[in-house]
């Protein structure tokens, strides 16, 4: 769809790279809104109309930027690795 000059979803555009960013990096969407995208394709004789309108009900849903929130809370939960050395006293046995 992104590579098709597709007038009905010219103003989704951005809307659908970040839903395929967040399919291929970061899979935070349910099973259920993946099953429903991929329906989309619809035996290869897409809806346009219908794609749109589920477009319309996800943007409502999950917010227009909401994969920006979802790297913004991931950056605030970086991952940190702590190295500890013990120090051990050596002690000569009598």
């Amino acid at each position: 769809m992104l590579e098709q000059n597709i007038p009905q979803l010219q103003n989704w555009h951005s809307f659908i790279i970040m839903l395929k960013e967040d399919i291929q990096d970061y899979g935070t969407l349910p099973e259920y809104t993946l099953k429903t995208i991929a329906d989309w394709n619809n035996n290869d004789k897409p809806n346009f109309t219908h794609i749109t309108k589920e477009l319309e009900k996800l943007s409502r849903t999950l917010g227009k930027d909401y994969l920006n929130k979802v790297k913004f809370s991931l950056k605030v939960y970086e991952p940190q690795i702590i190295v500890a050395i013990e120090n051990q006293i050596k002690r000569d046995i009598l």
